[in-house]
């Protein structure tokens, strides 16, 4: 992984060296706030109206090469979490419809068919979606950062600065949502950088389709135009004098235009995907606020944990994105910079509080999806959209010449988070000996956590589920059967369900194929709830209607299972 940053880094370095000649007409850092007029502690951006010479499209070319060099290099073949199995079994079946992040599932399609040609597996072409689009997010961000009137230098560092970040480059190296989602949130910010630097009409109208688009990636897109908004306060110069005179309804409607084409812009795309991708299934959601209606509902019956929420911020916003997570809380610290601080602590909190009610559910959850190898760890997956006032925040605070520093610094996190031992090494012996059954006779293997499925699916890369199922995969079977009976957290009146269900999905997976393995791991799981008397039931029911042979096909150890005469 660090060579992969250093690439880019490197390159960055260089095309900035490279054009230090042209001077930059405007300074982003504290000489331009004491130098130009100031409004109180508020310290906007002063944005020259013409860009400067040599800002050309290569620039931005060369951070997005580097960029997806990057994450080429850091890819280490992961699994995320119980979403990227299911994305890649939906598009390999090519099942394109979702009903709040409709953009993902057609990209990583088309992604998937483009590379076919080259004999690309499947599962690296999935992946290639998510590189390609973090690499284009980032040479928007970097445009966006031109035209905030950064110098080249400048602006390519608070580039690499993004790039670097543990979470950028993570979601650009697995199966997600998120990184084909940094791609539309770095347009989304170029977008607005425009409407920063000449605030019209149409411009307000670009911004909102910038985020609008994003909104169709991932449903945490809708929170856009708000960042927008606060983040206009804060470096706008024209409202600066605004606030100060009667100009101010005009800036309201131009606002209450960028939502209205936000919102506009989102349902257009979502209605238009869910016609080209849903089976016409009349259950399938068809509008835009359908999907995410229900799924909001469905946590809020959910008992959200609160006292969560400093751990939470502490994992999901401080560590994937060190340093530049800090910066915010040093902008407190700087009279200049004091309000821009203030505006980028309430984004946070927006931010913090619907990843509290995403995420702390499921630390309460006795269910029998929630089982050890499910990951609550989302890298900073919500928090994406503000590594972009982050890295501005960067050139705004600190003198220059720790500017490099700081991405060193960003990249020494990053290595540290791609190295952490967390999951055990594939084995192709194991790979092999789940294929023998599969092609010789003919059975189903019930695999266990990743180590497991990556290990048959690094030889094999899409396996017929009748004959291939990890473990987690039935469980959701379960699920979401469970949760269209009864209330996720009304464990009792789930026990009754609980067994009629798994019997089902178990005795059909047994009936029809050859013979049934259950990997020793995949048992444990399976057994492991947190629920001590959900694993009694379980346990007991295993025992009453199935035999349980053991057996060992080379290092597969596990169980034959079949059904009790």
């Amino acid at each position: 992984m660090p060579s992969g940053v250093a690439v880019f880094i490197c390159g960055a370095n260089t095309l900035a060296r490279h054009h230090n000649a042209t001077k930059p007409t405007v300074d982003a850092s504290a000489a331009n706030c004491e130098n130009g007029p100031q409004v109180k502690s508020r310290c906007p951006l002063t944005l020259d109206p013409a860009p400067q010479q040599g800002r050309l499209l290569y620039d931005s070319a060369a951070v997005m090469a580097c960029t997806f060099v990057a994450c080429w290099l850091a890819f280490r073949g992961l699994w995320h979490g119980l979403d990227g199995y299911q994305l890649l079994s939906d598009i390999h079946n090519g099942s394109l419809f979702h009903d709040r992040h409709v953009l993902y599932k057609p990209i990583a399609w088309m992604c998937d068919r483009s590379l076919q040609w080259l004999g690309t597996r499947e599962f690296e072409s999935v992946v290639a979606a998510s590189m390609i689009f973090t690499s284009i997010g980032v040479a928007f961000a970097h445009r966006a950062l031109l035209n905030l009137s950064l110098t080249r230098r400048a602006a390519a560092t608070a580039a690499a600065a993004i790039a670097s970040c543990f979470c950028i480059l993570y979601f650009g190296t697995v199966i997600e949502f998120h990184g084909v989602f940094f791609g539309f949130t770095g347009l989304a910010w170029w977008c607005f950088a425009k409407f920063l630097r000449s605030p019209s009409w149409h411009s307000a109208i670009l911004a909102g389709i910038g985020s609008g688009l994003s909104a169709a990636a991932h449903a945490t897109g809708q929170l856009l135009p708000f960042v927008f908004f606060a983040f206009t306060l804060a470096w706008s110069p024209q409202i600066s004098a605004a606030l100060h005179t009667r100009a101010w309804p005009s800036w309201l409607a131009r606002f209450a235009l960028m939502f209205a084409a936000h919102f506009a812009t989102a349902a257009t795309v979502t209605s238009l995907l869910l016609l080209l991708t849903s089976s016409g299934d009349a259950a399938l959601k068809t509008g835009i606020f359908e999907g995410p209606r229900s799924f909001v509902s469905n946590y809020l019956a959910m008992q959200t944990v609160w006292g969560t929420a400093p751990a939470l911020f502490v994992q999901e916003w401080l560590m994937p994105f060190l340093p530049l997570s800090l910066l915010p809380l040093c902008a407190l610290l700087v009279p200049r910079l004091r309000l821009e601080g203030a505006l980028f602590g309430c984004c946070l909190l927006v931010y913090l509080l619907a990843t509290t009610v995403l995420l702390s559910p499921f630390t309460t959850l006795s269910h029998p999806q929630y089982l050890p190898q499910y990951t609550l760890i989302e890298y900073g997956a919500y928090f994406m959209p503000l590594v972009f006032p982050a890295a501005v925040l960067l050139i705004r605070l600190l003198p220059s010449r720790l500017h490099f520093a700081m991405v060193l610094a960003t990249l020494a996190v990053s290595a540290i988070g791609f190295a952490r031992p967390d999951r055990p090494a594939r084995n192709d012996a194991f790979g092999n000996a789940v294929l023998q059954i599969i092609d010789e006779r003919h059975g189903t293997v019930l695999c266990g956590g990743y180590a497991e499925l990556d290990s048959v699916q690094r030889l094999r890369p899409m396996l017929d589920p009748q004959h291939f199922l990890p473990v987690f995969a039935l469980q959701m079977q379960v699920f979401n059967i469970l949760t269209d009976k009864v209330h996720p957290t009304d464990s009792e009146k789930i026990y009754p369900f609980v067994t009629t269900i798994f019997d089902a999905l178990f005795g059909i997976t047994i009936a029809r194929s050859g013979p049934m393995f259950v990997t020793d791991d995949a048992l444990r799981l399976l057994l492991a709830t947190k629920d001590g008397y959900l694993d009694r039931l379980v346990t007991e029911h295993i025992a009453q209607k199935y035999q349980l042979a053991p057996c060992c096909i080379g290092p597969m150890g596990g169980q034959e299972v079949t059904r009790k005469p």
